[in-house]
């Protein structure tokens, strides 16, 4: 799935993705500096199949928009976006 990242705050964005491929998908951790997640109008229209992104937050805050609105995430908090709108997830805190 097509995402942009960007910083957040004062922080240069570093960060790591760990990824394992699963017959039905993919798994991803994220290590990282403060950052947004964006999935913007133009990789909707350019998606090939719709897709759903799941959002463990493990630890801090995060925030995620949508359509339907705003949802804080807390840890533990399991968020659910589709590819076939548009989103942003930010995190204010580093992911390790």
């Amino acid at each position: 799935m097509r995402l942009d990242a960007q910083a957040v705050g004062n922080h240069d964005f570093v960060g790591r993705i760990e990824q394992a491929h699963l017959p039905t998908g993919q798994v991803s951790r994220v290590r990282a500096a403060p950052h947004r997640v964006l999935r913007r109008s133009e990789h909707v229209a350019r998606r090939r199949r719709d897709l759903v992104f799941a959002n463990l937050q493990l630890s801090g805050r995060g925030l995620v928009e949508m359509p339907q609105g705003h949802y804080e995430t807390a840890p533990m908090d399991l968020c659910l976006v589709s590819s076939s709108e548009p989103y942003s997830i930010t995190i204010l805190h580093h992911l390790n």
